[in-house]
């Protein structure tokens, strides 16, 4: 017997968590990886108010979490094991054994660059998640060391660390849930892009009041782990907002609808004239600010509405394709559909408000876990369920996933 087609359907809820609550996005993945975005919360202050709107549903979701950077801190820790056994195969608790003291040694350390980074105690960074990549036995990448004559086994630990208190109000609710995931956004965004271009590429994630740059760790001196802490900009939404606000004298908080109507086509020519005029200086800030970081080149830029200059800017003039290209900054706006599209993906959104450029953080956080899922089966044995909610002692036996550098 064939089930009806929404039977056929996986359901996911990815959240977005703040210090006042989280925003949420419902979605279905169908077999032919077509992805339907169904529901967008923009406030959830309680986890009753979350749970009250999945209550109507039969189906209980795997739950993708995120953060911004602010609330997330990812340390990568050297892995490296040296066997006294000599080249003997490796059975699965002895390597369980010796990955838990690297674990415990890697775990007290990197707490305390979490701290420092989160503004918190010791004792509120709380772990969320862990994962090996880049594994290799005596010199060889594998993706399972298990069963393989081994004297040395090197790689990369990576633990992502929050603050306890953007966990504490939801504590229940994942405690009830079958799946969960953490990440941050930011990577999630910028790991997503290059896996659509098959090229790492720098990627600023635009928002309204703080904006963030995720350099991968390729291009980044010295790091040869998988990831890089996202770098706060100091150029966002606001740079646009404000220079409208100038303008005219608006308040503040007028100068986003007065935007929203200019992209819309809404405006008289002489007052979209006028908007253009002030919005001039916002494209050169954004490269200043790039060359400033030390950037070249192409450079990705995902923003959750349309800003106002090109695509693609500044534009490649025919002088400019030559010897000192390479030495330009050049931003990209990010197009979710056909990013999705290269990968395989189709979508559909039923929530008008919510634009897919909007969506793209929840849409970026969900291939992350998508492709973390579907490409560590042979590793499941590994796999621990980080209790991040814990006191700090009982964090030392959980090992997190294996996870194939890919």
């Amino acid at each position: 017997m064939t089930l009806p087609s929404r039977f056929q359907k996986e359901w996911f809820l990815v959240l977005q968590l703040n210090p006042d609550g989280a925003s949420g996005v419902a979605l279905t993945l169908s077999p032919r990886r077509g992805i339907h975005l169904t529901h967008y919360w923009p406030e959830l202050r309680r986890r009753t108010q979350l749970l009250s709107r999945l209550r109507p549903s039969r189906f209980l979701p795997s739950v993708v979490t995120m953060a911004e950077p602010t609330y997330v801190y990812t340390a990568a820790a050297a892995l490296a094991i040296s066997r006294e056994r000599g080249p003997e195969p490796i059975e699965r608790i002895e390597f369980e054994n010796l990955l838990a003291q690297t674990f415990t040694r890697a775990l007290n350390e990197k707490r305390e660059e979490a701290r420092r980074h989160l503004g918190v105690s010791a004792l509120d960074a709380v772990l969320v998640g862990s994962r090996i990549t880049r594994l290799a036995v005596d010199g060889r990448d594998v993706l399972n060391p298990i069963g393989l004559p081994a004297r040395r086994i090197t790689g990369w630990l990576e633990l992502t660390f929050s603050p306890r208190t953007l966990f504490e109000g939801w504590r229940k609710f994942w405690s009830a849930r079958r799946g969960f995931y953490f990440t941050d956004s930011v990577r999630a965004q910028g790991e997503a892009v290059a896996r659509a271009r098959g090229v790492p590429a720098p990627l600023v994630a635009v928002g309204k009041e703080r904006s963030f740059l995720w350099r991968p760790a390729a291009l980044v001196s010295g790091n040869t782990t998988s990831s890089s802490q996202p770098e706060l900009l100091g150029w966002s939404l606001t740079n646009i907002y404000s220079r409208i606000a100038g303008a005219w004298g608006l308040p503040g908080s007028v100068a986003p609808a007065v935007y929203r109507a200019y992209l819309n086509g809404e405006t008289s020519p002489p007052v979209r004239a006028a908007i253009e005029r002030a919005l001039k200086p916002v494209a050169p800030e954004l490269v200043a600010e790039l060359k400033a970081r030390k950037l070249s080149g192409e450079i990705q830029l995902a923003a959750p509405i349309a800003l106002p200059f090109p695509p693609l800017y500044p534009a490649r003039s025919a002088a400019s394709n030559g010897v000192n290209a390479k030495s330009q900054v050049q931003v990209q706006a990010v197009d979710p559909e056909l990013l999705l599209t290269s990968l395989g993906f189709s979508l559909r959104n039923h929530t008008p408000e919510f634009s897919s450029r909007a969506a793209w953080p929840y849409l970026a956080s969900f291939l992350e876990f998508y492709y973390d899922k579907s490409g560590t089966g042979i590793n499941h044995w590994l796999k621990r369920r980080v209790h991040w909610l814990v006191p700090a002692a009982n964090e030392h036996g959980l090992l997190g996933k294996l996870h194939p550098h890919s």
